[in-house]
């Protein structure tokens, strides 16, 4: 599946055709999504929207944990440009509903160690493992490891790249 932009729950609605999807994605061992939303009560949520975002406050209702899990969903990419669109507090709260709802995910964590880390999901006909990293991302949403008596950051797991240009002896000539 391809990027789960979802903000209520689908499975008891009225969606003609959508229920030949659900049955594929039930009957599949292992239905992998990218998490592109935070879940959680906005009555009661304690954080805000954040300066920077990933183009749209994405925001969905508790009750998508379980529909997530009735539509067969059981591993998910939870590192991207929204994950922090709500900030810590939110990537925080859709981690919790996902354990709630034995949903496996990677590419978040407390720290760069946890976000950075393979997740396994064990299924009747084997393991699966992920390992999830974001690409497009905010410069606050970033996962960093303690540093000293500093504690780590909680974020995603971001791509991290360093470049080098190479320049051989007979193109140093040439530049000269």
């Amino acid at each position: 599946m391809g990027d789960l932009i979802v903000s209520r729950p689908l499975t008891n609605g009225r969606h003609p055709g959508f229920s030949h999807v659900v049955e594929i994605l039930r009957e599949a061992d292992a239905t992998l999504g990218n998490m592109e939303t935070s879940i959680f009560d906005i009555r009661s949520f304690k954080g805000s929207p954040q300066a920077e975002f990933g183009g749209a406050f994405h925001a969905s209702l508790p009750a998508l944990g379980p529909d997530l899990k009735e539509m067969g969903f059981n591993i998910l990419s939870f590192a991207n440009n929204h994950t922090f669109d709500w900030g810590v507090e939110g990537m925080r709260e859709t981690c919790q509903v996902l354990d709630q709802n034995d949903i496996v995910y990677a590419g978040s964590g407390e720290n760069l160690a946890q976000a950075a880390a393979a997740r396994f999901l064990e299924t009747p006909r084997g393991r699966v493992g992920l390992v999830s990293c974001a690409t497009t991302f905010t410069p606050q949403s970033r996962a960093a490891d303690p540093a000293a008596e500093a504690p780590g950051r909680p974020g995603i797991n971001a791509l991290r790249l360093t470049r080098h240009i190479i320049v051989l002896p007979e193109m140093l000539e040439e530049l000269k």
